[in-house]
């Protein structure tokens, strides 16, 4: 057997060479794979997950970007055994799913601002309510209302839009009801009693000083004297006529009683 480094003859089925001592054991190298690259199965899976993850919100993007990640190591340590494009296509499919659908999830919890408006005109409603309870049925002057419904709100947020800026944009009482009370009104669900402005804390006055935040630029937030809150545009406060400012509008006054048979004349 000669040896492959010095050449010399040795015996058949030694180990070493003689003089050497170089090995004479024949290594065969492993065969060369053949062919084209396979996809291996976790890539298969990973893929399938990543578009099965639009239609579960997500969930299955988490399960599949393992499989994924497991699936490019798996092809980068044998790239002659299986293809890494199936593997880091499922990667590229949920990274980008990712960043397209959580911006839209997240949008979806915040609460709009035009309810979070009706909900603090709401709860103006409510406070000017117990006001009116504790001091013999009268609302308060128009001057400072905002300061004396302050004992009465859960926070200082109910008083500012949060469409608009803070330090500015506050709602308005109604100049009308000015020490007014509910009872003398001839229609408190027509009433308009708060409303969007722009003129600050104790903001108060009519119609002229609505402000129009809500559905771009078209609506203001308008809180009846009955309680309930509605967004309204433009048109919709000066055209119905179920909507006034004066707390007795003539259009609203109540018909006389008529008389019963008992008090009939003969």
């Amino acid at each position: 057997m000669t040896c492959p480094h010095c050449g010399v003859e040795n015996p058949e089925g030694g180990l070493y060479c003689n003089r050497c001592a170089a090995s004479l054991v024949h290594v065969e190298a492993p065969p060369v794979a053949s062919g084209k690259p396979q996809t291996s199965g976790l890539a298969g899976v990973a893929f399938a997950l990543s578009l099965l993850g639009f239609c579960t919100c997500g969930l299955a993007w988490a399960p599949g970007f393992v499989l994924g990640i497991a699936a490019t190591v798996q092809a980068f340590r044998n790239p002659m055994r299986f293809d890494k494009t199936l593997a880091i296509g499922s990667l590229v499919i949920m990274v980008a799913g990712i960043l397209v659908c959580y911006p839209i999830v997240m949008n979806a919890h915040k609460t709009p601002p035009v309810i979070t408006c009706i909900n603090n005109v709401k709860q103006l409603a409510v406070s000017m309510a117990q006001y009116e309870a504790d001091y013999d049925d009268h609302l308060p002057p128009k001057e400072n209302w905002s300061e004396e419904l302050h004992p009465y709100l859960r926070n200082d947020q109910a008083l500012h839009c949060p469409s608009g800026d803070i330090g500015v944009d506050y709602y308005a009482l109604n100049a009308h009801l000015d020490r007014r009370k509910y009872g003398d009104m001839w229609a408190p669900a027509a009433t308009v009693q708060f409303f969007d402005a722009r003129v600050g804390l104790n903001a108060f006055g009519g119609q002229n000083i609505v402000v129009y935040r809500h559905g771009e630029k078209t609506m203001a937030t308008i809180g009846f004297a009955d309680g309930h809150v509605k967004a309204l545009t433009e048109s919709d406060i000066t055209s119905r006529s179920n909507i006034t400012f004066y707390p007795q509008d003539i259009r609203f006054k109540p018909a006389p009683p008529q008389p019963t048979a008992a008090h009939a004349k003969p």
